[in-house]
């Protein structure tokens, strides 16, 4: 796996209302959930590192390693709103880890 893609619509499609593409959820869900990701990524290097810690050298050299810090790009959407909300969401974003993120060239509140 190259990479992992993160979108707006996949999330918002676990919502009942108003269903996906509207955007009508908190900003912080998408930077949210990529910190879940991210999280278990930091996990499972750290276990991997520790068991191959133990192992003697032939068994490393016999052990491929997994590469589990995948870069991932995330939907900001149109940003939330005017300029202090792109700020605050890109910071949100670069908080939880992402590598990179896309804004959409919209109007706040229209999904055009």
């Amino acid at each position: 796996m190259t990479s992992i893609y993160v979108s707006g619509w996949q999330l918002s499609s676990n919502c009942e209302e108003p269903g996906p593409d509207f955007a009508d959820y908190p900003s912080v869900t998408i930077p949210d959930h990529v910190t879940k990701i991210v999280k278990a990524q930091i996990f499972h290097d750290r276990k991997q590192n520790e068991e191959r810690s133990r192992m003697t050298p032939q068994e490393r050299l016999n052990t491929p390693r997994i590469d589990y810090l995948t870069p991932i790009i995330a939907d900001a959407d149109a940003g939330f709103g005017g300029v202090t909300s792109v700020m605050k969401i890109t910071k949100a974003f670069i908080e939880a880890g992402v590598s990179g993120i896309h804004i959409e060239d919209q109007k706040a509140g229209a999904k055009k």
